[in-house]
């Protein structure tokens, strides 16, 4: 009898082992007793009205909110019969997008590993029980902040025209695309080692940019921000970049091998350098302050593309001047020789790059009396005014149909008395011509 009695207790104590294992397991793999994945939602759209989602996951879903009360895989368009929207299953995939929502609570589908939620009314994404989760695009909401710390394994970024402010990335090391511009953001946190190709960060309000962990970075539009400096030494795998209006001073490209694209236009750039053997092919680099010997070392740095089949729009073109307002670039003649003997095409922004035109480049210093060097002239268009900086003879100003309509010696002309319209202004200096066209609007 007592043989008997601790066997029944030794049995016991294994199946509560057994249980509490079972159970664990289960909880683990978010399938404890009594638990299932279920997506909610709320629209402001009204009953009677559809929204349209794409679901795939296990293949069979309960809806609540919403007829039919049950669906498959693959896009769906579900009739309201609430505005709020309940979605029962084993769900992978998720898109709800464009559906006028107003809320999203994920957190109980933690089988999730893609969401699409773009186009709504979102101010609030909480995705801190979706540890799955590889993909996500929730672009076009009112997102105020993005807490993505407890999801190691995404992917891909998509969350452009939100409200964000910081981004928080040192916990997605497996990330390799993101696309976060026109958001508010002042400062992005990368992983030390990252697995990142593609960064489009244009239209925030970034001061820096900490890209040392990027090995692999191959894109990078960081254009419209406040970025002062940029440390692009660990990236030599950066094939396009474009870091227009920005503040930049300077900007090393030396270990930049493969770079094939360079739009840089509209900072307060004194000096390029460009890599050795450079591949660059097409260069956009107007509105900077390059001058002298900076401007002639990035000619120099051109690669030679004579004889070479040229394809894709602004290939084989740099655009070194805006002649539209005041530039502050001073690229010669001589500069442009160099670039033009390479097969490079030297332009002129003239205002739109639709109407970007041939550049021959200013008179270079040339000797004076007394051989003191004689500065060429230039031309500044701002507030209306035209003003004229060096010495000339006289100026004449034309208009379209190439009639004159006025001859002057003064240093500033007044544009308030132009109809709006094309103008040529053509300078006579001493030893020296010079020809502009402009545009009053």
């Amino acid at each position: 009898m007592k043989k008997s009695f601790t066997q029944v207790i030794k049995n016991a104590k294994q199946l509560i082992c057994t249980v509490i294992l079972t159970t664990t397991f289960l909880t683990i793999h978010g399938a404890a007793i009594g638990a299932s994945n279920v997506i909610k939602m709320k629209t402001s759209r009204s009953p009677k009205e559809q929204i349209k989602l794409v679901i795939n996951g296990s293949g069979e879903y309960k809806v609540e909110g919403a007829k039919p009360a049950t669906i498959g895989n693959g896009e769906t368009m579900l009739t309201l019969t609430s505005q709020n929207v309940n979605i029962t299953g084993d769900i992978t995939k998720f898109d709800c997008s464009d559906n006028d929502l107003n809320s999203l609570d994920v957190s109980g589908c933690i089988t999730l590993t893609e969401l699409l939620c773009y186009e709504n009314s979102l101010t609030e994404l909480l995705l801190d029980k979706n540890s799955n989760l590889v993909n996500l695009s929730c672009d076009y909401n009112s997102i105020e902040s993005l807490d993505l710390s407890h999801n190691p394994l995404l992917k891909d970024l998509l969350c452009p025209y939100n409200r964000i402010k910081h981004l928080d990335l040192r916990n997605n090391k497996q990330l390799t695309s993101l696309y976060c511009l026109s958001n508010q953001i002042e400062d992005i946190q990368l992983a030390d080692e990252n697995a990142i190709e593609e960064i489009l960060c244009s239209g925030n309000e970034l001061h820096s940019l900490n890209l040392q962990g990027c090995k692999n970075l191959q894109l990078l539009e960081c254009y419209y921000n406040n970025i002062e400096s940029l440390n692009l030494a660990a990236n030599s795998k950066l094939t396009k970049l474009s870091a227009k209006n920005n503040l930049l001073k300077t900007l090393d490209l030396s270990n930049n091998v493969k770079l094939t694209v360079l739009s840089c236009a509209n900072n307060e750039l004194t000096s390029i350098s460009l890599p050795e053997n450079s591949t660059v092919l097409s260069v956009t680099c107007f509105n900077n302050q390059l001058k002298g010997d900076a401007m002639k070392n990035l000619m120099n740095g051109l690669p030679d593309i004579n004889g070479k089949s040229i394809t894709g729009e602004g290939g084989g073109e740099i655009i070194i001047v805006n002649t539209s307002v005041e530039e502050k670039n001073v690229c010669y003649k001589s500069d442009v020789k160099i670039a033009t003997d390479k097969g490079w095409k030297v332009m002129d922004f003239n205002g739109n790059y639709t109407e970007r035109q041939a550049y021959v480049g200013e008179d270079d210093p040339a000797s004076g009396v007394n051989g003191v060097k004689q500065e060429p002239i230039r031309v500044s268009i701002r507030n209306g005014k035209i003003a004229i900086i060096g010495n000339f003879k006289c100026a004449q100003l034309y208009n379209a149909k190439g009639q004159r309509l006025l001859t002057t010696t003064d240093h500033e002309l007044d544009t308030g008395c132009l109809a709006s319209g094309a103008y040529i202004l053509q300078i006579e200096g001493n030893n020296q011509m010079k020809s502009m066209k402009f545009l009053i609007k």
